[in-house]
């Protein structure tokens, strides 16, 4: 076991001088990383997180939302987590409005980088290393003897571990090295932040509309004393600067936006095709965002990505040991039964599959006009929140009526 290591000049040192040859590399410093390292190095393993970025959580890609079983799974310090929303807000191309309450928060808007610093301190405390600074470049080998390169200021580092978790996002350069299945679907998302007033009663309000969001949709949530503005859609139909402009100026009559203060953009991809098949092979596994660990409509990929990270991280010895394949059944098993995740992630995939099918406003409004019915309403109301994970996501409204209304998604493939 080592002990914790504050930073990069001792571990650039060791790459310059020698090979070094960690039980486990973990590559990319995210939620899913920094979840296996602690698990993994809590076993007795000797852990190394690479991460590309000079310091965890520099660039945040990720708009923070934690539904209510995340925030009980992980249990962060209170002071990391900003507003608890009970309110769901949905609005039609045409202004329709439906609004959803719960009893309790469903919703939890979070300091996504301190979020992460936070896992970074007990990844280090329970033994494990960090290397900032460095990207993956490729690996090679053999199962228990894997070679690595990374590179770091134009000069290529190697070393050798006896595995690799694949932790580095949607767009894996460990899936594409090691010759896995890459996500091949992906959403792209753009994300404006303001400086506005604490929220008393914080709503998460959502905009259906294909000239903002084709395939997805836009969203403003309070965060503290910051609101965020931003928007999803599918990578080819969607335009970032434009969506969030036209977002904006949809959200003026309820929000007001003019006297608030902008403090920057940010955006990213995320995975939209489901969970991988094949994201293992003996040298490399895949976790998180890189293994397609995400709900399919986007907002929802922090849990599946600490809790893949912790059973990669559990299993780690074993998927070392002489039969890998049994820990990897295993491993497949526990983050798929972990608050039912694996049901959870095939039921946004199919309503995916159905939203994908609305390709203009109208048919948007044809869904809503059907859940203004009473027993359509009600049956949404508890879809959404009064039921666990596997009902609960911003996207499911529209879905969920196109499930539940007989015939309704034949109609939907006919424009209007």
């Amino acid at each position: 076991r080592h002990e914790p290591a504050a930073g990069l000049p001792p571990l650039s040192r060791a790459l310059l001088g020698a090979l070094i040859e960690p039980d486990l590399l973990v590559v990319g410093a995210s939620f899913a990383g920094l979840s296996c390292a602690r698990a993994a190095a809590a076993r007795g393993l000797d852990v190394l997180v690479v991460e590309r970025d000079r310091a965890v959580g520099a660039r945040i890609r990720t708009t923070g939302i934690l539904v209510q079983e995340a925030v009980d799974w992980l249990r962060p310090p209170p002071e990391l987590l900003r507003d608890a929303v009970r309110r769901l807000r949905i609005l039609s191309p045409a202004g329709r409005e439906l609004v959803f309450e719960a009893p309790h928060p469903r919703f939890h808007t979070a300091d996504s980088a301190g979020l992460l610093r936070w896992l970074r301190g007990r990844a280090q405390a329970a033994g494990a290393r960090l290397l900032t600074g460095h990207s993956f470049h490729s690996l090679g080998g053999s199962p228990g003897r894997v070679r690595v390169q990374l590179q770091h200021r134009g000069q290529v580092h190697r070393l050798q571990a006896r595995l690799v978790i694949g932790a580095d996002g949607a767009r894996s350069r460990v899936a594409r090295s090691a010759g896995l299945d890459r996500n091949r679907r992906l959403m792209l998302g753009t994300e404006r932040r303001y400086l506005a007033p604490p929220s008393d009663d914080p709503s998460f309000l959502c905009v259906y509309d294909q000239r903002i969001a084709p395939g997805h949709f836009g969203w403003a949530v309070p965060c503290g004393e910051r609101l965020l503005v931003g928007a999803l859609g599918e990578r080819g139909r969607f335009r970032p600067p434009t969506a969030l402009q036209r977002l904006e100026a949809r959200l003026c009559p309820h929000l007001d936006l003019g006297p608030l203060e902008s403090r920057g953009r940010r955006g990213g991809v995320a995975p939209a095709g489901g969970p991988l098949r094949r994201c293992w092979d003996g040298r490399a596994l895949l976790v998180g965002d890189a293994a397609g660990l995400c709900g399919a409509f986007g907002l929802d990929g922090i849990l599946p990505a600490l809790v893949s990270g912790r059973w990669a991280g559990r299993l780690a010895p074993e998927l070392m040991d002489t039969s890998p394949r049994q820990a990897h059944a295993r491993y497949q098993r526990g983050w798929r039964g972990t608050l039912g995740l694996g049901r959870w992630l095939r039921y946004q995939a199919w309503l995916r599959r159905i939203y994908r099918q609305v390709d203009n406003d109208m048919a948007v409004e044809r869904m809503f006009l059907a859940a203004a019915h009473p027993r359509q309403n009600a049956a949404l109301r508890r879809a959404m929140l009064q039921t666990r994970i596997p009902q609960v996501g911003p996207g499911l409204p529209l879905a969920w009526i196109a499930a539940m209304v007989p015939g309704l998604v034949n109609r939907l493939r006919q424009r209007p």
